[in-house]
């Protein structure tokens, strides 16, 4: 009875270690998983964010300049 129960006790903590063992691999897995997807959502976040950014200036910038050039022509020929 003795070899029966070391062996039981040994099955029980085989199937518990490779229980924890999986459930600590699939746990940190998914953290890790959450983790990289925050970031990459944070980072083409800004990133979408600064071309936003960009692309206003470069508008805003454009626009402006367009005026100045329409101005100083028109006021050249007027």
């Amino acid at each position: 009875m003795v070899g029966v129960g070391v062996i039981v006790g040994v099955l029980v903590g085989v199937c518990v270690l490779v229980f924890v063992g999986v459930f600590v691999l699939v746990f940190v897995g998914v953290f890790v998983l959450v983790f990289v997807g925050v970031f990459v959502l944070v980072f083409v976040g800004v990133f979408v964010e600064v071309l936003v950014g960009v692309g206003v200036f470069v508008v805003v910038f454009v626009g402006v300049f367009v005026d100045v050039l329409v101005g100083v022509f028109v006021g050249v020929f007027v």
